[in-house]
């Protein structure tokens, strides 16, 4: 699924080969790593900021 999407974001815990499918990684969970990744990846895609 990841390979399909046009975005995958894996968090930096994940597995070795769900990370390496993914097309970015963030940090970890526990690291607030969904808000990372809107932030870093999402965000400028639809020309917010943070």
């Amino acid at each position: 699924m990841l390979v399909r999407t046009g975005l995958s974001i894996a968090m930096g815990k994940a597995p070795e080969e769900i990370r390496s499918a993914a097309h970015y990684i963030s940090t970890s969970d526990d690291k607030d790593g969904i808000a990372d990744a809107i932030d870093a990846f999402l965000l400028p895609l639809v020309g917010g900021s943070s």
